[in-house]
């Protein structure tokens, strides 16, 4: 499972990687958290209108907000399906 994280700020970016991380320990799945900090270039990969955004397996799942740990883990059972 790979997770990207597309932020500038790294405020929400250490945040974000918290509960991605906590959440595939909880599911004991293993994963790959990258920090994504090249706004354009990755915009327009993934068609992101606003920041931060959290991606699983090429899939956006948030834009526009920082999503909670519940809906974290939410996302990662929804790949594992």
């Amino acid at each position: 499972m790979i997770i990207k994280i597309l932020d500038t700020e790294g405020k929400n970016l250490d945040k974000i990687e918290f509960h991605a991380l906590k959440a595939l320990t909880q599911l004991n799945k293993v994963g790959t958290v990258e920090r994504l900090q090249d706004k354009e270039k990755l915009a327009e990969k993934f068609e992101i209108k606003e920041l931060p955004a959290f991606i699983v397996n090429d899939k956006v799942k948030v834009s526009g907000r920082v999503p909670s740990f519940k809906e974290i883990v939410e996302f990662l059972q929804e790949e594992l399906n």
